[in-house]
């Protein structure tokens, strides 16, 4: 369970998928069921100076 809130590097908002709920935000963490926009900053917050964590397989060259 991550560190409450999370730092987003954009703006968060909520996705719901079946019955889970996540907040996105350059990233995807699952949140509790009965989050609003409301409640979503215990959770997720905006922060322009975090950075996400890309690891080496989520990379690709193009050459074009």
């Amino acid at each position: 369970m991550p560190d409450w809130p999370v730092k987003a590097p954009m703006r968060p908002g909520l996705w719901r998928n079946g019955d889970k709920l996540y907040a996105i935000g350059g990233m995807c963490v699952e949140v509790p069921p009965d989050t609003t926009m409301e409640t979503l900053h215990l959770y997720m917050i905006h922060d322009p100076s975090a950075q996400l964590e890309v690891s080496q397989k989520d990379r690709w060259v193009v050459e074009g």
